[in-house]
């Protein structure tokens, strides 16, 4: 699932293969669109886009839905470390203590 968090809230639901669509909100409604008008709208964006304005969407839309599998993915491409890289670097840093924390 993607998604934006901030004062514009946009997402797929969990189940968006089967209602097809997007939801954006912000503090006074909701709108749900078709996923593939977003998709086609989203397409043809990125291709007006310069390179310059690419780098900068990614760059917002990690910042602000870091967590999620979109976001994650666009980080990979970034070269920043993922939520999932976060994750495996506390699990080692845990496996390299010496037994389990003990009480004082």
């Amino acid at each position: 699932m993607a998604y934006l968090r901030g004062t514009i809230y946009i997402w797929s639901p969990d189940k968006t293969q089967e209602t097809g669509e997007t939801v954006f909100c912000n503090k006074e409604s909701c709108v749900r669109l078709p996923q593939w008008a977003v998709d086609a709208y989203c397409a043809m964006r990125w291709a007006e886009m310069t390179e310059a304005q690419r780098e900068a969407a990614c760059r917002f839309a990690v910042e602000h839905g870091l967590g999620n599998f979109g976001a994650d993915r666009l980080c990979a491409t970034l070269g920043i470390p993922t939520a999932m890289d976060w994750i495996k670097d506390v699990v080692a840093k845990v496996k390299r203590r010496e037994g389990p924390p003990r009480p004082a």
